[in-house]
């Protein structure tokens, strides 16, 4: 009382398996893509497409989420987001954009310590910039052939102190008044 395979129905026991996987992930679907098999594998095989793709996507998707609310959020401090990017990284801070994200929504005054941590970077840097070179960092093409090397003490290729501060707050008042004059034309827009 054996069966042949011809006998049972739907095939044998390995297809029945098949089509149930098949279907198992068309359920849900709408019209014949749910309960139809040659028009199921189509939409299984499309769905699990779509799938691959979008798990990449999303991850693109939610790092330019991220970029747009720190971007906002530094800008309500005054710093833009690639100045508060680079001087974070030069502070040797290592946050990435999902908790710095994070930080601007839920911890608003954690995330204005960092950005004035990347201002006050931005304007030593700028000090830095603006004072003259050490005798190790001296440019050598500047120098005529056959004069001597200047020593430290010769004062004529440097700024003194005030000058750099001097230099600096005028630097600071361009950029308040840049600011000021974008803000304006953003509120008359």
């Amino acid at each position: 009382l054996t069966c042949s395979r011809s006998m049972v129905r739907g095939g044998p026991a390995n297809r029945a398996v098949k089509r149930a996987k098949i279907f198992a992930l068309t359920k849900g679907f709408r019209g014949r893509a749910k309960n139809c098999y040659s028009i199921a594998v189509r939409a299984a095989h499309r769905a699990l497409q779509y799938g691959y793709r979008d798990r990449r996507m999303k991850k693109r998707d939610m790092r330019r989420l991220w970029i747009q609310r720190i971007n906002f959020a530094a800008s309500e401090h005054g710093i833009r987001y690639s100045r508060l990017m680079s001087n974070l990284v030069k502070c040797s801070i290592q946050l990435n954009r999902k908790v710095l994200s994070e930080l601007a929504i839920h911890e608003p005054k954690s995330f204005k310590a960092l950005a004035e941590l990347a201002k006050e970077r931005q304007a030593a840097g700028l000090l830095a910039a603006l004072r003259p070179k050490d005798q190790g960092q001296r440019d050598m093409g500047s120098r005529k052939r056959g004069q001597p090397d200047m020593g430290p003490g010769d004062q004529s290729d440097t700024c003194s102190e005030t000058e750099l501060e001097h230099s600096f707050t005028l630097y600071q008042t361009r950029q308040t008044l840049t600011d000021s004059g974008r803000r304006t034309r953003e509120t008359s827009v």
